[in-house]
């Protein structure tokens, strides 16, 4: 099946998929625009990284920007980092509100182990030299 690829002007690009009956040129008519015109294979199987897409280097199809694949990593991890912290946010206001010093110490050290790990990760992410690599620190 063939698609389009408008590269925009952020780097990223758009994939044109035309309806039963129209061909992707008839699309870039209709849009007032061009692109190229490629084989739905030319394009990544998976769209975890859609927002890293770019145009290859040969102008023949999409892959996989690998610093903006990192970032988009990131920003995912730090997600669920945020959740924990705040799933525990109830907790030490209930030890604060009970003067707990036991308590407090022990989310205080929660907290410490959930930061630590994040930025763990966020090195591990930054290592990586893969999409693959990359997609192993997804949840």
């Amino acid at each position: 099946m063939d698609i389009g690829i408008i590269e925009r002007q952020d780097g990223g690009v758009d994939i044109v998929r035309p309806a039963d009956g129209f061909t992707v040129q008839d699309n870039f008519d209709r849009m007032q625009t061009t692109g190229i015109i490629v084989d739905i294979s030319a394009v990544p199987s998976t769209r975890i990284f859609r927002d890293a897409w770019v145009m290859n280097q040969a102008g023949t199809g999409v892959m996989i920007d690998l610093q903006k694949a990192k970032n988009i990593a990131i920003d995912r991890v730090k997600e669920i980092v945020d959740k924990q912290l705040k799933a525990i946010r109830p907790a030490w206001e209930e030890a604060v509100d009970n003067d707990d010093s036991v308590w407090m110490d022990q989310i205080k050290a929660d907290r410490k182990d959930i930061r630590t790990t994040l930025i763990a990760k966020i090195s591990d992410i930054n290592a990586c030299t893969t999409i693959a690599e990359i997609e192993a620190y997804l949840p």
